[in-house]
């Protein structure tokens, strides 16, 4: 394994490199009126555009069920994130509706960003759960028309459960097939996929508990991982499917310390090297101390990690940028704050 960090660190030229900094894209502020920004997902488009999405989240802090006015914005940069466009929205629903927890897919067939998220009427169904998503064809700039995939991916006799879309990012496997992952607090954790650029969508596996919000990639040997947040653990723990979803893998990762908190993983690829990159608030008790670390086995050991902050942070977001580098987005400061850093390789894999 080794073998394989030697042959990417060749690839990269090694100097001094000083630890990353913060670029804060997302601040609390008096327009949102008590309310904040939250749950960041980070995605590179076909054409290097970082889009990055978060909750604009009005009168209060809560999450979906308890809050009737969050919106879905995104900021964009095309120079892997030394600049960024103003705020632009998404999903701009009215008051008593709720959009949330965005993930975003880039679909490599098409040139389409997919970006999924949560939907609440709180006047009309409150604690009734059901999932859209919406497409881009122009790298961000530009989205389509809403579409709803509820009754495609929820699982039987799940109408009034506790589920959502996780999250952060969905993945593409080497085939086209585009995979995500579903949460139902009630049931556990499934796998939903479409074999046709998102027209249409299927339960492919699952569930597997205990599990709540769950990161996922598409392994080069075709297997599917999820890597999960457990409540009460400490640790993360890891589920690994076959691509005709059998689960073959199902064990904690000590590597992995974890507070029970979202975090991000992510396939990193230069020519036919791969790394898994993985990001969290790494600490068994609270949200703090955003560190990044490196996978040579599909996420079986993991490195010892690089810490980007040290003090509280939460949830994260990781994308391979345009010129190999990293990007990141993750919450601090209480959740005041939604910052950006560009990680340079060489920098995470010393």
């Amino acid at each position: 394994m080794r073998n394989i960090l030697f042959l990417l660190l060749g690839i990269f030229s090694f100097g001094q490199v000083t630890k990353p900094m913060p670029m804060i894209l997302f601040s609390k502020s008096d327009s949102l009126n008590g309310g904040c920004y939250r749950i960041p997902s980070l995605i590179t488009a076909q054409d290097g555009t970082l889009i990055a999405a978060v909750d604009q989240r009005f009168n209060s802090c809560g999450d979906l069920k308890y809050n009737d006015d969050i919106n879905i914005v995104v900021r964009r940069s095309f120079d892997n994130g030394k600049t960024w466009t103003n705020v632009e929205t998404v999903v701009d629903l009215p008051k008593g509706e709720s959009a949330s927890d965005a993930s975003m897919v880039l679909n490599k067939l098409t040139g389409e960003i997919i970006l999924f998220y949560n939907y609440m009427d709180l006047v009309n169904a409150k604690d009734i759960y059901r999932q859209f998503y919406v497409i881009s064809d122009d790298n961000g700039e530009t989205w389509g028309k809403p579409y709803e995939i509820t009754s495609q991916i929820a699982p039987e006799n799940s109408y009034k459960d506790f589920k959502f879309i996780t999250s952060g990012r969905a993945v593409q496997a080497k085939n086209g097939i585009i995979y995500q992952t579903l949460v139902d607090l009630q049931k556990g954790v499934y796998i939903f996929d479409s074999k046709n650029n998102g027209i249409s969508w299927s339960l492919f596996a699952g569930p597997v508990k205990p599990a709540d919000e769950t990161n996922i990639v598409a392994l080069e040997n075709g297997n599917i991982l999820l890597n999960s947040r457990v409540r009460n653990l400490g640790y993360r723990k890891v589920y690994e499917f076959s691509p005709q979803g059998k689960l073959i893998r199902d064990k904690v990762v000590k590597d992995l310390p974890d507070p029970a908190c979202n975090a991000s993983m992510l396939n990193y690829k230069v020519g036919e090297q791969n790394v898994l990159f993985f990001s969290n608030a790494n600490s068994q008790k609270a949200r703090k101390n955003m560190t990044i670390k490196y996978s040579l086995d599909n996420g079986r050991k993991w490195s010892n990690g690089k810490i980007l902050n040290p003090e509280f942070a939460a949830y994260s977001s990781l994308t391979q940028l345009e010129n190999n580098d990293l990007g990141i987005l993750y919450e601090i400061n209480n959740y005041d704050e939604i910052v950006f850093s560009l990680i340079p390789i060489n920098w995470a894999l010393d």
